[in-house]
């Protein structure tokens, strides 16, 4: 008399096929959570910009608006706190907006990317790990394929041209996006005088 079970084989063929399914769905998993990163960033971005724009058009100053003009954090901008600048009438952001999506910090840079002295006001998906002083790490990187899909959709598609661009320093990635283009990170009082300050 046969004992009611299954076969060995069967058991295989059972446990391939579960295998291949956990294999599918792990791969849209993966998919999806790298599409809401990009989401996310894309929405931070836009968020941070329209601040910035209204910063500007209260105060006449950037969010970085003296020295050092590199590597500002969100949270030491005028975006989020009255430092004193005429004109406040923030805050500009409910919250910090860190940790981006890639679990490193957003910092604003200026960077002069036509040679023309008037450097642009960029948005720095840093690879410093949250919360700062993170150090400078590849698993807080924003990874190459997405910096290519995140100007794919929003850019010209080359990650060397346009608005936003991928610096590299060895194996590590930081993506910037221009908030604004030739924004002088002077103060604009002292521009009256000098004739290097452009508007």
């Amino acid at each position: 008399m046969r004992i009611a079970g299954f076969t060995l084989i069967e058991l295989i063929v059972v446990i391939a096929i579960s295998a291949i399914l956990a294999a599918i769905s792990a791969s849209y998993a993966f998919r999806a959570i790298e599409k809401a990163k990009f989401s996310r960033a894309a929405a931070d971005y836009k968020t941070l910009k329209q601040a910035t724009d209204y910063l500007y058009a209260d105060t006449r100053k950037w969010p970085i608006y003296s020295k050092p003009y590199s590597g500002t954090l969100i949270r030491d901008t005028p975006l989020l706190r009255d430092v004193g600048l005429a004109g406040w009438d923030g805050p500009y952001l409910e919250k910090d907006p860190d940790p981006h999506p890639w679990a490193g910090v957003y910092a604003f840079i200026f960077q002069d990317w036509d040679n023309n002295s008037a450097p642009e006001l960029l948005l720095s998906f840093n690879d410093n790990c949250y919360p700062p002083p993170g150090n400078p790490s590849t698993e807080c990187d924003i990874t190459l394929s997405s910096a290519g899909k995140i100007d794919m959709v929003v850019d010209d598609g080359n990650l060397s041209t346009g608005e936003v661009r991928l610096l590299t320093s060895g194996d590590r990635n930081h993506l910037v996006w221009a908030v604004a283009r030739d924004a002088l990170p002077y103060d604009p009082d002292s521009c009256l005088q000098d004739s290097a300050c452009r508007w």
